[in-house]
């Protein structure tokens, strides 16, 4: 699909970095990877790199004629809540990286966000760390890399698919043991986004010319599967795509709350309540012809 280019990209190893790494290697370009092991666990990468982001400094010789860079990297539970943000592990790896972006003059940087850190979904409560430290970093590479250079963030919902350890991963277990879920009254709507999509969003992004991206410049570009899913409804989808029946029990969405803050859990119980807001942006389909490759509830059997 397109040219051979060639691409850097940080986080290879984890759950989403492992698909995009994948899809980019069989589209053909030439994929570098920085990790702290200096081992890829995708196969046919061109160079796989041995360094710690947070720490630095970073090798210029690892940013040389590279046309992309690709952010993932990140600490998913955020740092200490008595470090400011600004000094967080997560933005010290922003900042890292920018300097080397600026210093090999990179073209194009993909910045991979969160929809959490999105202002729209800053409200009382739902502030937590990870989050907090997203937003902080988008706003660095707002502030220091070169104008010169082309860059684009994506904020995607909660992902899911082969491999996930987080997000909605303790439904697809309590569902294949057949135990009950007390969510049973967990209407709201709420968007997911399959690793699948996301790696053909990305494929699409690299192979996208250049007035698509000039177009999309420090754009933040929401996305999910194209379709939002109350929570009661995607453990129905869990269940019958693992051959289950669902058990869901119809507790007040209230005494779950209750009981989520004397457990401190109360991030997970938000993360299948709260609303969130998102809207998919129109540049996926006008700037780099983009639509969901698949959605729910087929994206759900693996």
């Amino acid at each position: 699909m397109g040219s051979c280019i060639p691409i850097i990209v940080t986080g290879a190893n984890g759950f989403v970095g492992r698909h995009i790494v994948q899809r980019l290697v069989r589209d053909g370009h030439r994929v570098s990877t920085i990790t702290r092991s200096g081992i890829c666990d995708v196969e046919s990468v061109t160079d796989s790199f041995k360094g710690d982001l947070g720490k630095g400094p970073l090798n210029p010789e690892w940013f040389k004629d590279k046309e992309i860079l690709l952010h993932l990297a990140g600490n998913a539970s955020g740092g200490p809540s008595d470090i400011p943000i600004e000094q967080s592990g997560n933005v010290r790896m922003a900042k890292h990286l920018i300097a080397e972006i600026n210093e090999a003059g990179i073209p194009k940087t993909i910045v991979m966000s969160s929809i959490q850190a999105s202002p729209d979904n800053f409200y009382d409560g739902s502030k937590n760390r990870y989050c907090m430290e997203k937003a902080a970093i988008d706003e660095v590479f707002l502030e220091q890399l070169s104008p010169d250079q082309k860059l684009l963030f994506l904020r995607p919902s909660a992902i899911y698919g082969p491999g996930m350890k987080g997000g909605i991963a303790p439904l697809f277990k309590l569902t294949a043991k057949g135990l009950p879920v007390p969510l049973g009254l967990a209407s709201q709507p709420r968007p997911y986004l399959s690793v699948r999509n996301l790696a053909d969003l990305v494929s699409h992004i690299v192979n996208a010319s250049s007035e698509a991206w000039e177009k999309c410049d420090r754009k933040f570009i929401e996305v999910h599967d194209g379709e939002l899913v109350a929570t009661n409804t995607l453990i129905r989808y869990i269940a019958a795509a693992q051959g289950k029946k669902a058990r869901l029990l119809p507790f007040p969405t209230g005494v779950l709350r209750a009981v989520a803050r004397m457990l401190n859990k109360s991030d997970m119980v938000s993360g299948a309540l709260d609303p969130v807001v998102i809207e998919q942006s129109t540049l996926l389909q006008d700037c780099f012809n983009w639509a969901p490759v698949e959605k729910m509830p087929d994206s759900l059997k693996f």
